[in-house]
């Protein structure tokens, strides 16, 4: 392993890093440093194959949780074991607890690769060190670093700290001809940023009043570092910085040494599929050809006689040996069994056995019946078996040999069979499944529900935490923010209480030690001129949690509300609830 460049954060930022890195093709590990933190990423060929990050919100426990994929009882018990014994894979470890498919675990991994890769974007102070050897851990399914740069400067960026990023590079932007936006993960609010970009200038200082300035800024600096945008200011301005260009002379002091650096016309290279293993193909059995048929001697004729034209006798079928089955009788048995499998007999009944039958009398009865579907008895016997089905019948007997003869797997059969039998077990994992994927998709609505809210995009607010609650009805926080936003939304606000009000008591009955829909009660109520309400909720919401600032903040409101004449209390309301 080798250093290849190290430097300060104030000398080369982390989103340049990263879209540098994503540039260039890198393999190896960036390690970013702050305040007595690490933040690491796995790169293969470009793409983000793994990371590690110190904030409590992107442990595995917690995205599951917040996915819907684990109950917060569950995370806890996760989190414990996680402290005692660190040498577990956490993904490994939820998926046991979740009991999630393959497909879920990759899913549930990038997630949390993604989410702690866009987390390293976060620091603004420290130092950053880049090694060219692949970490051992670095094994998730690739994620496009352009996702992970453009929803980091997003999520973690304040709007200052990526407009003085932007101040630095250009003052104007237009998207170059031919340009790549694929893989950022844009939706339609970044169409109307790319829409302006396209053809003509994007003046970024000032931006124009009619764009989202976060989205705007966000786009911006991704495209620009990424080599995706260029530069549309009057000469003397500064160049862009980013892949596939050279640094910019600021930065040269700190160069990504060993690093390759591609041709300016280059693009990022394509994420490498991961190839597909496939199991080594099964032998097949060689065919046992019958021995040639022996010729009886010529009979000899009388020396009177005409010589007898010579004949010979037609092959005969190999007879069955003593003891074994004909023909009917195999052909039978396979038809009976393979009857008994598709109507779903289990392994005990496709024997022939008791459930408590002991191992030598599953052997014996194993045997007595597989030696009648061996390949050389059927040949034997004159089967042709053209339709595979005495081969099918005999691997699945095979399975249940193996099966119920291992005390382990006999034991984990069992079960199965109490559970239902494996067509219940498989439907009940389809339908967990099921609920998963639905939880995921309503994780991600909620996500732009909250996005949304804070841009003050209303409409588009309540349409997605609405698809949040329709997919994972069972949630309290999307319903608390489906009901605050179909108030803030209204235009007559007196008239949508009542739906409003519904969500968030519906929110309020499902997780009961959630202050959330307490808060939203007691503000629509204050709002509402419904001070004796408002101050009924915003008291239970202060108990859940005493020291939530916004809760601090309407209980002094409802308090400077309070009719005049009134003898106060001691201290007053808010001083009562707040005091130590």
């Amino acid at each position: 392993m080798a250093i290849v460049s190290q430097g300060s954060l104030a000398d080369w930022s982390a989103p340049r890093l990263v879209a540098t890195l994503a540039g260039r093709t890198f393999t190896g590990e960036l390690v970013i440093e702050s305040g007595g933190r690490d933040y690491r990423v796995a790169w293969e060929h470009g793409a983000i194959v793994g990371a590690r990050s110190p904030h409590p919100a992107d442990s595995a426990a917690k995205i599951a949780v917040a996915l819907g994929v684990l109950s917060s009882t569950q995370a806890g018990e996760i989190i414990r074991l996680m402290a005692a014994t660190p040498g577990h894979d956490e993904i490994e470890v939820v998926a046991q607890v979740a009991r999630l498919s393959t497909e879920l675990i990759g899913r549930l991994a990038r997630r949390v690769a993604g989410a702690r890769a866009s987390r390293a974007l976060s620091p603004e102070t420290g130092t950053f060190t880049v090694v060219d050897e692949l970490p051992f851990w670095g094994t998730v399914t690739p994620v496009d670093a352009r996702w992970v740069l453009y929803n980091g400067i997003r999520t973690h960026l304040t709007i200052d700290r990526t407009s003085r990023e932007l101040a630095s590079l250009a003052s104007a932007l237009r998207l170059r001809d031919g340009a790549d936006i694929t893989g950022f993960g844009f939706g339609a609010q970044e169409t109307i940023v790319l829409e302006r970009m396209t053809g003509s200038a994007l003046s970024l200082a000032p931006l124009p009043a009619e764009l989202d300035a976060q989205v705007a800024c966000a786009v911006a600096l991704a495209l620009v570092l990424t080599g995706e945008a260029t530069v549309a200011a009057p000469p003397g301005s500064v160049p862009v910085i980013g892949p596939p260009p050279d640094p910019a002379p600021a930065l040269k002091g700190t160069p990504i040494r060993g690093v390759p650096v591609k041709s300016p016309a280059a693009k990022s290279q394509p994420i490498p599929k991961v190839p597909e293993v496939k199991s080594p193909p099964i032998p097949k059995v060689p065919e046992v050809k019958p021995k040639a048929p022996v010729t009886p001697p010529p009979v000899a004729t009388p020396p009177a006689a005409a010589p007898a034209a010579e004949t010979k006798p037609a092959p005969a079928s190999r007879a069955p040996r003593r003891g074994g089955a004909n023909a009917d009788q195999i052909r039978g048995l396979v038809a009976d069994r393979l009857a008994a499998l598709a109507q779903g007999v289990d392994f005990f009944a496709l024997l022939d056995v008791g459930r408590d039958a002991a191992p030598d009398e599953i052997r014996s009865r194993y045997f007595a019946l597989a030696r009648h579907l061996h390949p050389d008895r059927l040949e034997a016997a004159g089967v042709i078996d053209e339709k595979k089905d005495a081969q099918r019948l005999f691997a699945r007997m095979n399975e249940a040999f193996t099966t119920l003869t291992d005390p382990d797997k006999r034991h984990r059969y069992t079960e199965v069979l109490k559970a239902g039998g494996e067509a219940a077990v498989k439907a009940r994992e389809a339908a967990t499944e099921a609920a998963v994927r639905k939880a995921l998709d309503a994780e991600e609505r909620f996500r732009l529900g909250e996005m949304a809210l804070r841009r003050q995009q209303l409409e588009v607010a309540v349409r997605e935490f609405q698809k949040a609650v329709d997919l994972n009805p069972e949630e309290s926080d999307h319903h608390a923010l489906l009901g605050w936003a179909i108030y803030v939304a209204a235009t007559n606000k007196s008239a949508s209480v009542p739906a409003a009000r519904g969500h968030l008591l519906t929110a309020a009955d499902k997780n009961k030690k959630s202050a959330t829909p307490h808060l939203y009660l007691g503000r629509i109520a204050r709002m509402e001129n419904n001070l004796a309400e408002a101050e009924r909720h915003l008291q239970r919401a202060h108990e859940l949690a005493p020291t939530n600032a916004e809760i601090t903040a309407e209980l002094r409101a409802v308090e400077g509300r309070k009719p005049p004449g009134k003898p106060p209390d001691k201290g007053g309301l808010f001083s009562k609830l707040t005091k130590k």
